[in-house]
């Protein structure tokens, strides 16, 4: 005589909560991401601030028009905006602005290179941009994951 057993798991509400996170449409969240960023961004330009939150290098226009720094028209502080990738698997956050990236990193610009400008990196995530993002992320989860 022998003796045996059999285990079987119904694994059916596994594979549709599997089913239903890979399925999820992401647009929705990486947009909020997206939002957050530009938010952050426009943020920064009105404090004078840099993404980590250090003061930035007053600009010599800011200082001699009591205005501030990077922000004259407001043209580069408006150019920051966010798309999110067609596959939804990501978004992208940035300036078209031609003069963005030499504000961004600093370096020598102007007639024939002749003056040296300080980076002011506005645009970044910090530790709370992880947070918040996180938050984001996880929320958009929750409700996929409590939807029917």
């Amino acid at each position: 005589m022998s003796l045996g057993m059999s285990y079987k798991i119904n694994n059916v509400a596994a594979k549709e909560f599997l089913s239903r996170l890979a399925d999820a449409d992401t647009h929705i969240m990486f947009d909020d991401i997206g939002g957050y960023l530009d938010s952050e961004t426009a943020l920064r330009f009105s404090k004078a601030e840099d993404f980590q939150g250090n003061p930035l290098i007053p600009s010599e226009r800011a200082l001699e028009e009591s205005g501030i720094t990077l922000v004259d028209h407001g043209h580069l502080r408006n150019s920051y905006t966010h798309n999110v990738f067609s596959d939804g698997k990501g978004v992208e956050h940035g300036s078209d602005m031609v003069y963005a990236a030499i504000h961004h990193v600093g370096g020598k610009t102007g007639r024939h290179h002749s003056t040296d400008l300080p980076a002011r990196p506005v645009m970044g995530i910090n530790d709370a941009d992880e947070v918040e993002i996180g938050r984001i992320v996880h929320d958009f989860y929750q409700r996929v994951v409590s939807a029917k």
